[in-house]
């Protein structure tokens, strides 16, 4: 016992050295600083909320909130672009702590951000580019005309009013991702999670591992793969040949088209094939469409109608 007294009395330090001298994780520091002819923004950190809105001005404002000022966030600005990181004592941890960042950014600033735990919320954005990569936290977009690429471990995402030229990127392993009023070629990738689409215009290539997906109000070209879970939508206009796979799960799909628009290739290891009036199991061919629908399910049945 006496061997470990030491051990104990190190354990309970860092515990101790982790917790704010009020017991709290109340904002009690606030800094602000200001920069001008930046174009780009990188922030790198860990443990702390990050707000940026952009506005109609030429100079950007920032705020830095922390409830322990031992815990930093630096800045410089090299050419164009300011960079944004955290520092921390090495005899003290990043947990316990509470700290935010808040920027207020021209329309047009190129983003990037890489943070290991924290809400990431960005609007108001019309630039080339918005690049978040996220261990854990939350991320929010919202108002963006850019090409936008978000990466989270474990958080879910929100985006909504994305305009895009090229194709947006979303991925997480553990979270769900929401999606509305885009007009943008989507790509999502998700490990575990549900995503929802609605009112889109734009392609949509979606991948879920475990996890449902659902569309809304969407016009354009679908290819759908879960391994686990549903895929179903409604009010559904397709421009192009569509793919729907799901390895253990339902399929079920209310499209704008008329269903005369579809040629239909549909196979199921085990469940009902439905179009239209048309009923049948493992294998159904139908249809004289310009555009192809094809569809697959190892567990599940596959049902294609019109709303």
């Amino acid at each position: 016992m006496n061997k470990l007294l030491p051990c104990l009395c190190l354990i309970a330090f860092i515990t101790l050295s982790a917790c704010t001298k009020k017991g709290s994780l109340e904002m009690d520091k606030k800094y602000e600083f200001e920069y001008t002819n930046i174009e780009n923004i990188e922030i790198k950190g860990a443990v702390f909320d990050i707000e940026i809105d952009g506005e109609s001005r030429s100079n950007v404002f920032g705020t830095i909130e922390t409830s322990d000022e031992s815990h930093k966030l630096y800045h410089t600005q090299k050419g164009k672009t300011m960079e944004i990181w955290y520092k921390r004592p090495l005899w003290k941890l990043p947990f316990f702590r509470k700290h935010s960042l808040v920027l207020k950014v021209p329309y047009s600033t190129n983003i990037k951000i890489d943070n290991s735990s924290g809400k990431v919320n960005i609007k108001s954005i019309k630039t080339k580019k918005v690049e978040i990569k996220a261990s854990s936290g939350n991320v929010l977009i919202n108002n963006i005309e850019a090409l936008v690429d978000v990466k989270t471990s474990s958080g879910s995402i929100t985006a909504s009013k994305l305009l895009s030229q090229n194709k947006v990127s979303f991925k997480t392993s553990s979270g769900s991702i929401k999606i509305e009023d885009i007009k943008a070629d989507i790509k999502i990738d998700t490990t575990s999670g549900k995503q929802i689409y609605k009112n889109i215009t734009g392609n949509i290539n979606a991948n879920a591992s475990s996890g449902d997906i659902y569309i809304e109000f969407e016009k354009g070209v679908l290819e759908l793969k879960t391994t686990s879970g549903k895929i179903s939508g409604k009010d559904i206009t397709i421009t192009g040949n569509s793919f729907f796979k799901t390895t253990s799960g339902n399929i079920s799909m209310a499209f704008k088209n008329s269903i005369e628009n579809f040629t239909f290739n549909l196979r199921t290891n085990s469940g009902r094939l439905e179009v239209g009036d048309q009923r049948t199991k493992n294998e159904l061919i139908t249809g004289n469409g310009k555009i192809k629908i094809k569809g697959e399910s190892s567990s599940g049945s596959q049902n294609y109608n019109t709303n």
